[in-house]
């Protein structure tokens, strides 16, 4: 344990600084600047003499560089350098165009307006027309949730969330909390029949055209080198040695 020089309590060595003096980091940069002001003023209270010495000699050499400085500044005013005039408003030649009277204006072409694109996303007029008139009943053995006329259901707890179903290889599947707090897949449409007595109703599908678009491809011609061919070595004439033609060479 150690004391504080500055703030004069007890802490641990881990607490100090480590430079020369025995100061708490807490306490260090407020030693630091005291240091500096006390520098300070020991430099201003040493170069006092010097100062007023220098004063006295060159007192004629200082008055005359106040005397010019005065001089340049009143000149710079009568020439008006130093005062700052207010501008001059321009004339205005073209009065259309007040902004830059120079350059006309140009006329602003007006866009064509394009025909709003049809909306893919949006719902046939015979289930939008089912939609208006849906009704919702309570599912048996799933009391927080209901289902509609159209397929669709939701939520009586959590703000009326609508619970999307998802597509399975045996149908379209819905996942439900029991009240026992057990998770349990059932089908679409046996919740529809239970409810209603009916299936799923039919979506009338929206066939897009989409515009085919021919794009004829250049053909290009590659022109192949012909590369010539070796001639076939003939192989040498191969010597048949007999009896006779032995004895002619004899």
């Amino acid at each position: 344990m150690k004391t504080c020089s500055v703030c004069g309590l007890e802490k641990e060595e881990k607490e100090f600084s480590r430079s020369k003096y025995v100061v708490c980091k807490a306490c260090f940069p407020e030693l630091k600047k005291k240091q500096r002001r006390d520098y300070q003023r020991v430099n201003r209270e040493r170069f006092k003499p010097y100062k007023k010495e220098y004063e006295k000699k060159n007192k004629e050499k200082i008055n005359a560089q106040q005397r010019e400085r005065r001089k340049k500044r009143k000149e710079r005013l009568q020439r008006g350098e130093g005062i700052i005039k207010p501008e001059k408003p321009k004339e205005i030649i073209n009065p259309v165009n007040p902004v830059n009277p120079v350059k006309p204006v140009k006329p602003k072409k007006e866009k064509p307006v394009k025909p709003k694109a049809r909306n893919i996303r949006a719902l046939p007029k015979k289930l939008e027309d089912k939609m208006k008139t849906e009704e919702w009943k309570v599912i048996t053995g799933f009391e927080d949730y209901e289902i509609s006329s159209i397929g669709q259901i939701r939520s009586k707890t959590h703000n009326s969330r609508m619970i999307q179903p998802y597509r399975a290889p045996y149908g379209i599947m819905v996942s439900l909390r029991a009240a026992n707090g057990a998770h349990r897949t059932i089908g679409l449409k046996a919740l529809m029949k239970q409810a209603f007595g009916t299936s799923l109703p039919e979506v009338p599908q929206v066939k897009q055209e989409v515009p085919q678009i021919k794009q004829e491809v250049p053909q290009v011609k590659q022109e192949v080198p012909q590369i010539r061919e070796k001639p076939k070595e003939m192989p040498a004439p191969k010597l048949i040695l007999d009896e006779s033609s032995c004895e002619a060479w004899l």
